[in-house]
């Protein structure tokens, strides 16, 4: 694709999301993905994307803590089959 066709497609929300969430990799995946291009060409969309926003408009966001949360509940089942465990063996 030329770059001109390039500067004319805008970036998917998806990707803007992402780089609103300073998440560059993410964001050229998606690119790759929806536009269908190599890897080289995505970069460069998003770096480009990148330059041209200007960061006083950027309103950044908390970071989740989505990831926590499940490492959280897996630990918390591991102490309870640990418990459950630990019940049976003695029981017995």
């Amino acid at each position: 694709m030329t770059d001109s066709k390039q500067k004319d497609r805008e970036l998917p929300d998806a990707a803007i999301a992402a780089l609103m969430n300073d998440r560059t990799i993410e964001a050229i995946k998606i690119v790759r993905r929806e536009w269908n291009i190599g890897l080289k060409e995505a970069k460069g969309v998003v770096d480009q994307y990148q330059s041209s926003i200007n960061p006083s408009q950027v309103v950044r966001r908390a970071p989740t803590f989505e990831a926590g949360i499940g490492r959280l509940l897996w630990f918390i089942l591991v102490v309870i089959v640990v418990f459950i465990g630990y019940y049976m063996w003695t029981k017995t």
